[in-house]
This record gives structure tokens, C-alpha cells and sequence, in this order.
């Protein structure tokens, strides 16, 4: 049975990818590393530093001495310390939370919207969308709106998890009658996304199913 490791910084995605991964990807066993003090310390001092990958990387390490395969880190404000890991050579595959979601918003459309709680992930989400157009050519081609609603971190962080879903489910509505597709940027915020009414829900993309998508495919060829 392949282990997969997964990198967590909010203790609620422990659970939530624990259910997705056995209905995505039934027989994989989870091993869940929790370090809820790295993404509050990057929160306080703004930005990344690499101190962060080094911790990253202990994780990764961590993960693969206890016989993970490859290793989906669930925080997309780390999102730069997993392509800094790669580039230093991982000892196993290591997948960023938001990747696939790129892929998939430059397919569907060139208007853009980001919608983010933290305010430390919005940086790197715009950077990771944009390095990815970068590779196939469309840099100049897309238009990105971007916004930040965090009083709905405020209100998860409460506790009052239908506060935090109705909060992003508005702004999602909002943004996506004027863009093409909108971007979650943060993986606690797919389950706000069904909240969303139609037509926009469906311009709306979360990254938990297509990042599990990737490492389905990774699995596949092991």
C-alpha cells in the first residue's frame, strides 16, 4: 500500500484530506504532519524566508524516513519553499498545493480572479499563476483581480466556520461575474465553494481535488 505524506499548516485540512484522499484515492494511507507555528510566523513577518524551507524540508525528510512516496504540501503560502526543495534536489516528489489549479485557470480562461484570507498567501499565489503563464507564453495575455477578505480567517479562526464559508462564497459570487475563472487560493477555503450559487460556482476552482489529481497520476506510474 503506497503512503502518502502530507504537510499541513491549519489543523482542519488534517481531517478534510484525510476523508478526500480515501474517496480520491482509496487504499493510499495518509501520514499528516501538522506545523501550525510556520505559516504564524511567516503571517507576522509578512513574507518568506529560508528558514522555512529549511523547516520544509524536515518535514519532507521526516515523511520519507517513514516510507512516503511523495509528499503534498497543503499550504499554499509555502508554495516558493516547494520549488526551492526542488531545485535543492527532494529526496521524494514534493507537490504544491496550487499547481494543477494554475494549469487548469489558464485553460479555461485569460481574466482571472484571486481570492485569498491570508493575506501572506496572496504573493505567492499571484507569483505561482504568473510563473505559470510564464511557461506556456501567456504572461502578457492574462488580466488578474485579486481580493482579500480576511474576516473570513477572523471568523474561522472563532471558530464560526458558516460565517467564514458565507463570507468567501459572496466574495466568489462577486468576482466571478467578472472574471473568467477565480482561483481559491487557499485549500480550507474549497469548502465555502459548493456555497457559491450558479452560474459563477462553476467558474469558481479549488486546488484539493486537482493537486490530488496530480499525485493520482504520480502513483499511477510508480
Amino acid at each position: 500500500m503506497p503512503k502518502l505524506g502530507f504537510v499541513h499548516t491549519v489543523l482542519p485540512l488534517v481531517d478534510y484530506f484525510d476523508r478526500l484522499t480515501e474517496k480520491e484515492l482509496p487504499g493510499v494511507e495518509r501520514l499528516h504532519i501538522l506545523d501550525e507555528p510556520l505559516l504564524k510566523r511567516v503571517m507576522e513577518r509578512g513574507h518568506l524566508l529560508p528558514a522555512d524551507t529549511e523547516r520544509l524540508a524536515g518535514h519532507v525528510k521526516t515523511a520519507a524516513d517513514a516510507g512516503a512516496v511523495a509528499v503534498l504540501v497543503t499550504c499554499s503560502t509555502l508554495s516558493p519553499c516547494v520549488e526551492d526543495l526542488r531545485q535543492q534536489g527532494a529526496a521524494l516528489p514534493v507537490f504544491k498545493i496550487d499547481e494543477a489549479m494554475f494549469d487548469d485557470a489558464l485553460r479555461r480562461g485569460r481574466v482571472i480572479g484571486i481570492l485569498a484570507t491570508n493575506p501572506a498567501t496572496m504573493r505567492p499565489t499571484r507569483e505561482g499563476l504568473l510563473a505559470t503563464a510564464r511557461l506556456y507564453g501567456l504572461e502578457d495575455e492574462i488580466d488578474l483581480e485579486e481580493k482579500l477578505v480576511e474576516e473570513a480567517l477572523e471568523a474561522l479562526k472563532a471558530g464560526d466556520s458558516l460565517k467564514h464559508d458565507a463570507i468567501i462564497a459572496q466574495a466568489g459570487k462577486e468576482l466571478a461575474s467578472r472574471c473568467d475563472v477565480v482561483i481559491f487560493a487557499q485549500a480550507s477555503m474549497a469548502r465555502a465553494a459548493s456555497k457559491v450559487p450558479e452560474p459563477e460556482r462553476g467558474r469558481i476552482l479549488t486546488s484539493p481535488e486537482t493537486a490530488l489529481g496530480s499525485v493520482a497520476a504520480l502513483l499511477k506510474e510508480a
